[in-house]
């Protein structure tokens, strides 16, 4: 039987066949309950001329659309729409011509194009908004509002349905936010993004992302809850402003910012921040996880989204777990950062099943280490659990970006190196593991029997999932594949650096 814990919460994102978030909610375990997807099909080639994927050349395609040039987030898909975000190399909206962050929607049924935004990157600062590298937050869905973190640091709050049903507010300058040096006079049309309201971290919390704005929102009993991405400055020395927030809470229906954390991680990041929050229940009642850039797993009370006060409150860690190597012998050594640390961090987002996160300790992939450990934790307790939380851990892991999946007693994770495992959940002995022949940051999809995964090699790997390793499927695709698949209503949908599929 497949076990996916935190669907019983209060307030499903969306009906349960949709995919409307970063793993599932709110245990953000990459395990699907779909059934009846595409055993196998062909990605097809890319017309010389207009440098679109030829249907023709496809099978099992229900369709193919353009994104930009590079693509790093997944696909959410939410009452027939699907969103993703992208780069602007190939512009939908001619009237952006610079380099940008792209968040785009379609129709799920046609692939039609429905909207966009995009914001300029942010190009006065080296290291902040990394060129090219597009919209890299995977949004959220709850209802028909949309929630993403932009390339600029701007949490927003979109409507499902962009300009098509009108602007609705409170937040009315989209043309004033949109308008460009090229078009300063910016007309609003039914492709443009309806933002019904917007929070800066950088100019209102003064945050200094790493790289990139890395966190997909958790929307949690009408509360956002955001990693902010900060990070080191430009010298790759020490962070750029210490006492800015690693994570902070938004009223999801206003943006006014309720909480911001109480972690105290200040210096201690060793690059960037990249992972997602998480919730699961400990006694019967809700907590959340978030794992920051110094290596530790923070669990703490929700915020209560109908506090009457303007005071800005602080979330203090009421659990937290260190995944320093040494730190579970003890042993103490000063935090490093920058080039060369040896510091790990935490990259994926930890996934919540049975009492239990699960989790991978590591480098990113710009410092290069190519070390890093996996760990099932124990949630019970209270305080620092670094010396008694740990169920068990497995050391053969390379750094790895990847959030796992938990389904039928088994974990199936991957690493930068391009290895996929599989462990089991109980005990994390090893049952198998499969090179993928590239470097893989998505994650391992598990549905309807398979497990599913891309790498830079342009290539999708679907493995039977299970305690015996039987490849099944060696896809070719037309690029590289840096995001995480998703089945939703009974199809797959996959994003090369260059294409969005949906496969039936």
């Amino acid at each position: 039987m497949l076990t996916i814990v935190g669907t019983g919460l209060p307030g499903v994102p969306s009906r349960a066949d949709d995919q409307a978030q970063w793993g599932r909610a709110w245990s953000r375990n990459m395990a699907s309950a779909e059934r009846g997807l595409a055993t196998s099909f062909e990605a097809g080639q890319r017309d010389r001329d207009s440098g679109t994927i030829d249907p023709a050349t496809t099978s099992h395609v229900r369709w193919v659309v353009p994104l930009g040039k590079r693509t790093y987030t997944s696909p959410v898909v939410a009452d027939g729409r699907v969103l993703i975000g992208t780069n602007n190399d190939r512009p939908r909206d001619l009237r952006i011509k610079s380099d940008s962050g792209v968040l785009m929607c379609f129709d799920a049924a046609t692939g039609d194009f429905l909207w966009q935004i995009a914001r300029p990157k942010i190009d006065t600062i080296r290291f902040f908004d990394a060129p090219a590298s597009g919209w890299t937050s995977t949004p959220a869905v709850v209802g028909h509002r949309v929630y993403a973190v932009s390339n600029r640091g701007e949490v927003m709050c979109l409507d499902l349905c962009g300009m098509a049903d009108g602007n609705d507010g409170p937040f009315r300058d989209e043309a004033a936010l949109l308008a460009t040096e090229a078009t300063p006079d910016w007309k609003l049309g039914p492709h443009d993004a309806d933002i019904l309201w917007c929070f800066d971290m950088v100019a209102q919390l003064e945050v200094r992302q790493h790289d990139a704005a890395n966190c997909s929102p958790l929307i949690y009993d009408g509360v956002v809850y955001v990693g902010t991405a900060n990070g080191l400055g430009e010298e790759h020395k020490k962070v750029f402003n210490p006492a800015a927030p690693t994570l902070i809470a938004l009223d999801a229906a206003t943006g006014r910012l309720l909480a911001r954390d109480g972690f105290d991680v200040g210096g201690d990041v060793a690059h960037g921040q990249w992972s997602s929050p998480t919730v699961g229940e400990v006694g019967g009642k809700p907590r959340i996880y978030y794992g920051a850039g110094n290596g530790v797993i923070y669990g703490f009370d929700p915020v209560q989204p109908d506090s009457p006060s303007e005071q800005v409150a602080v979330m203090k860690p009421v659990w937290k777990f260190n995944g320093q190597p040494e730190a579970q012998t003890g042993a103490t050594r000063p935090f490093e950062p920058g080039r060369g640390s040896t510091s790990f961090a935490v990259l994926a987002t930890p996934v919540f099943v049975r009492n239990t996160l699960y989790v991978a300790f590591s480098h990113d992939p710009w410092i290069g280490k190519d070390d890093g450990w996996f760990a099932a934790i124990d949630v019970a307790g209270s305080g620092d659990v670094t010396g008694q939380a740990l169920r068990w851990g497995f050391h053969e892991i390379s750094d790895s970006l990847s959030t796992a999946a938990v389904a039928d007693g088994l974990v199936y994770l991957a690493d930068n190196a391009g290895t996929i495992y599989c462990l089991d959940a109980e005990t994390g002995e090893f049952q198998w593991s499969h090179e993928a022949g590239g470097n893989i940051w998505g994650s391992t999809l598990v549905a309807d029997g398979r497990v599913f995964v891309g790498n830079n090699r342009k290539k999708l790997w679907i493995l039977a999932a299970g305690r015996e390793l039987k490849v099944l499927q060696e896809i070719p695709l037309p690029d590289q594949m840096f995001s995480t698949p998703v089945a939703a209503n009974g199809v797959l949908y996959l994003a090369t650096h260059r294409d969005l599929y949906a496969i039936e």
